[in-house]
Parts: C-alpha cells; sequence; structure tokens
C-alpha cells in the first residue's frame, strides 16, 4: 500500500545515506561568512507545489494510534524531546509532521494527540503546529494534506535492541527530497522512566 511505503521512506532512505563529518554542529560562522549570508536575498520559502500533487498525495503515516502502550508514549516523550529539543529544523518551519515506528515493523504510525500536545510545549516551538503524519503527504518536500503548506517530517522508530538489551533508536527529520537528517540514540528504561541519550547523527542528505 503506497501509504505505508511512502511513510516507510521518510526514516528508510536516510538511513542508508553516508554521514558527512562535522554535519552535526553548525560551529560559530565567522564574520565574513556572516556578512556574506547578510548579503544574500531573502527568499520565500520552497516553491508551491502544483494543485493536482497536493490533490492527489497521499499520507505518510497509518493513523492507527491506538496501538499505544503507556510504555510506548513515555518512549516516544523522550525521543522526541532530544529530536526537536537539541536538534532545531533548518530551515525551520511552521508545521511539524510527526510519526512513530515498532520494532520488526517499518509502517510509520500517528502519535497519541497527547504527545503532540507534549511537543508543543518542548523550548522553542510554541509556535509550531505539530500534526500527526497521516495528515501529511510528501512530493519535493512534506506539506500539510489538502493544503499544500511545507512542513517537517519527524519520525523516531525503535530499530532494534542492543546486546545489553537497550533499544536502539532510529529518528529523522526531513524537510525536503535533499534535506533531511537520520540519528540513531540508545534508549534505556530506569526506575525514573526511560532514558534517551543524545542523538548522533548517521546520515544527511
Amino acid at each position: 500500500m503506497r501509504t505505508m511505503v511512502v511513510g516507510a521512506m521518510a526514516w528508510l532512505a536516510l538511513s542508508a545515506c553516508t554521514a558527512t563529518p562535522g554535519a552535526v554542529v553548525a560551529g560559530a560562522a565567522s564574520a565574513d561568512a556572516s556578512h556574506a549570508q547578510a548579503d544574500q536575498p531573502e527568499t520565500s520559502g520552497p516553491p508551491p507545489l502544483p494543485a493536482e500533487v497536493v490533490a492527489r498525495a497521499q499520507p505518510v503515516a497509518d493513523a492507527d494510534f491506538e496501538r499505544f502502550r503507556p510504555i510506548d508514549e513515555a518512549l516516544w516523550r523522550a525521543a522526541f524531546t532530544r529530536l526537536i529539543g537539541g536538534y532545531p529544523p533548518v530551515p525551520r518551519q511552521e508545521v511539524a509532521c510527526v510519526a512513530v515506528g515498532y520494532e520488526g515493523n517499518n509502517t510509520p504510525y500517528d502519535p497519541t494527540p497527547a504527545l503532540l500536545a507534549m511537543l508543543e510545549g518542548i523550548e522553542g516551538q510554541a509556535d509550531t503546529r505539530f500534526l500527526p503524519a497521516s495528515r501529511c503527504g510528501f512530493d519535493i518536500y512534506p506539506f500539510v494534506l489538502g493544503e499544500g503548506t511545507p512542513a517537517t517530517l519527524y519520525s523516531a522508530h525503535v530499530a532494534g535492541r542492543s546486546s545489553d538489551g537497550r533499544l536502539v533508536l532510529a529518528l529523522s527529520r526531513t524537510y525536503g527530497n535533499l534535506g533531511g537528517e537520520g540519528f540513531e540514540a540508545m534508549a534505556t528504561r530506569t526506575a525514573r522512566g526511560w532514558e534517551v541519550s543524545p542523538p548522533v547523527m548517521r546520515s544527511i542528505s
């Protein structure tokens, strides 16, 4: 089914890319670089999608968030706090589409409404509109179905388990066909709940 395949590509395609050294941290720009950027003409964002593309687009995730268990939601809260709070998207979009995935299943699913509400509370995201990924499509960039509004697509997927029993998380943010990063993080269940390590960049496109 196209709905599943298109959505899975959002995180699977990124993991196949080769990481670019030094891509995780931009670093302090030099005075010359800052001046050069200031001289660049302002752009109005990505080009609008043709109406026929928006009309025929399929959602990038399955809307069945009822598969969640309490342990899952706690895990995703920790994972997205790391991904979104620690790695602000570049370029930042006003809309963020969110998907999650389970171990042994590459199908992306919607997060729960409670998780989406929590993401709005992450520092710096007060003006971001978070949507379940089933309300978003993907062409040359992620967008809101029925609107064509550009978005950033965030996904967190349980990719497997380490030899010591920790969960291996594949995290990604995507804002275009040639714009996105894939990260890996480890999740450990403790007496205080889930702890997720700082994401390490594994791929960039």
